[in-house]
């Protein structure tokens, strides 16, 4: 099984330590960076296609979105099961959501004992760490942002074709859009040390994907990714470096000029990917036409 990125670099850049000194009234520190399986095979896609989950959260804020999405959702998949988080909510949205959508389950996102800027929502670190509690109950999991609206059928179909096509190559996490902009800043490779800038720029193969809707299977390979994803959520600057926003800057050489943003969770999942399999198109199956 290969690990989640390769150190091998020259002299530039050199890892830092990760504190997991944070705990949880419900033992954190250790339950949520290990999985013990049972892992998936990826190769039975007709038994992953009945275990799917699917995976949202949503703060006051985007709460209209969230209602969209969803019910886009079950109307193309009416028996499909669908998790909602909720980042905060209103009681009488918690409740509404739930009178509208009767196949719908709503969980609170408990941040007992985690660092306050974890609810800082809008810097994301809320996604590894909701996965990581639901890839303890679910092996098949596909994440969808709460604007992400469905518009045409046969989704879970589609992916697992896709999977299909691509059992041999074992990968267990796929983006399902492509977002090749330059918003990866050199302080983020002082955690995850890259084995290539070059790469980084290479626009056909280290390209950076969308993290808005992916889908993750339970395998040793993604807990081992997890744990580093969730360890940069719970440090400060890691998944927010500092200057981190989202509205970006172009320049004329979007390949070479760095466009001064950033999309925290999602630039250090794609980080770590592409450390280890070298090219995005490895773990990319390109059914964005579903959104």
């Amino acid at each position: 099984m290969r690990g989640p990125f390769l150190f091998i670099l020259g002299v530039t850049f050199s890892g830092f330590l990760f504190s997991i000194h944070y705990t949880r009234d419900r033992d954190y520190d250790v339950n949520l960076v290990e999985n013990p399986g049972p892992f998936v095979d990826l190769s039975d896609t007709e038994k992953n296609s009945k275990e799917i989950v699917f995976v949202s959260a949503v703060s006051d804020n985007h709460f209209n979105e969230a209602t969209t999405s969803i019910s886009a959702f079950f109307k193309f998949n009416p028996n499909g099961k669908f998790i909602l988080y909720s980042l905060g909510l209103n009681e009488l949205y918690i409740n509404n959501v739930k009178k509208d959508f009767k196949n719908l389950e709503v969980r609170e996102f408990d941040t007992t004992g985690y660092p306050d800027y974890t609810r800082t929502w809008m810097e994301y670190r809320f996604k590894p760490l909701i996965l990581a509690e639901v890839m303890k109950e679910f092996s098949n999991i596909w994440w969808m942002d709460a604007h992400i609206v469905v518009k045409k059928p046969k989704m879970i179909e589609l992916l697992y074709k896709g999977l299909a096509e691509n059992v041999k190559s074992e990968v267990p996490i796929y983006f399902l859009f492509i977002q090749a902009i330059p918003i990866l800043p050199h302080y983020v490779l002082t955690y995850f040390p890259t084995n290539s800038i070059d790469l980084l720029k290479n626009e056909k193969r280290g390209f950076q994907l969308g993290a808005n809707t992916f889908f993750v299977a339970r395998t040793e390979y993604t807990v081992e990714v997890f744990k580093w994803w969730i360890l940069c959520a719970l440090d400060k600057t890691c998944m927010a470096p500092p200057g981190a926003q989202v509205y970006c800057k172009f320049g004329k050489d979007r390949n070479n000029e760095f466009a001064k943003c950033f999309r925290f969770d999602q630039s250090i999942l794609n980080l770590l990917l592409l450390n280890n399999y070298q090219d995005a198109n490895k773990y990319l199956i390109n059914i964005g036409y579903l959104f």
